[in-house]
């Protein structure tokens, strides 16, 4: 039988505090149930405070061909069909916001795979605390799971501000 004598141990001392109110504060947000409740946390944690919800349109990089240069009509077709899906996910947020009665403020970036990372970073220096939600790594959310990681890895080691992954899974 194993008897765990680290909580009698440690039973006296005082938990960590953190400030009853962030003046900025700033979330990933998709339309992930990790993401809804990160956002639920967040408004939790900063009940007084400002909080920005950070969305993502992703771009299509500039594709690259062996044999010469790649029509730029239709580049710019795949980029507008991108903004178009971007513009898209921002409307279906904003409305889960407002259902939600949520007063975060509510940015997207279009960025091209590859600067989620350092958007969150660039954004997330202008915040006091980060917030990401993180869902289970299944094979049906792999690429969000993945995103979930980039993202909370760059914001962690890249950013002045404090990280504190969503506490639900989905």
């Amino acid at each position: 039988m194993v008897h765990n004598t680290s909580t009698s141990r440690h039973a006296n001392r005082q938990p960590a505090t953190m400030p009853s109110s962030f003046e900025d504060l700033l979330i990933y947000l998709d339309d992930s149930a990790a993401a809804r409740n990160a956002l639920a946390y967040a408004e939790a944690l900063n009940p007084d405070g400002n909080t920005c919800a950070l969305m993502l349109g992703f771009m299509a990089n500039y594709p690259m061909s062996f044999y010469g240069e790649v029509p730029g009509d239709a580049w710019l077709i795949v980029q507008e069909q991108a903004e178009a899906e971007a513009m898209k996910m921002e409307d279906r947020l904003r409305a889960n916001l407002a259902s939600a009665g949520s007063r975060a403020e509510l940015r997207r970036a279009n960025v091209m795979h590859g600067e989620e990372g350092n958007t969150i970073v660039t954004q997330g220096r202008y915040a006091d605390i980060t917030v990401i939600g993180w869902s289970a790594s299944t094979d049906a959310n792999r690429i969000r799971a993945d995103l979930q990681k980039t993202l909370f890895e760059a914001a962690l080691f890249h950013s002045a501000a404090s990280t504190c992954p969503g506490l639900s899974l989905s």
